[in-house]
């Protein structure tokens, strides 16, 4: 990992610190009555939400494998289509990271 991966990493961490505390002092203050789930939602998202956007689209594949043959008659489209969700789910975020680490120009 280069330094400049690093100091994207470490820039996000401290973001998601300061949010967090940030809403640690909305509801200590008593101006949100967001859940404790919702407050700390800095804390672990970022650990979350790379894990949902690999693990939605293998979801869908599979749901449309087991369940699409007793629900549609056409399974070619809809498996087509499950494929498609998986590239885009995988794909469109490699090239977003991509290009915010500035190896895409």
């Amino acid at each position: 990992m280069s330094d400049k991966e690093r100091n994207i990493n470490v820039h996000a961490q401290i973001a998601m610190f300061l949010l967090f505390l940030l809403f640690l002092g909305l509801k200590l203050g008593g101006v949100i009555t967001w859940s404790w789930l919702w407050v700390t939602a800095p804390l672990w998202g970022l650990l979350v939400f790379p894990v949902v956007i690999l693990v939605f689209p293998v979801v869908i594949l599979v749901f449309v494998i087991a369940v699409a043959p007793f629900v549609f008659p056409v399974v070619i489209p809809v498996f087509i289509i499950a494929v498609g969700l998986l590239v885009f789910a995988i794909v469109i975020p490699t090239i977003a990271y991509e290009w915010i680490r500035g190896k895409i120009k």
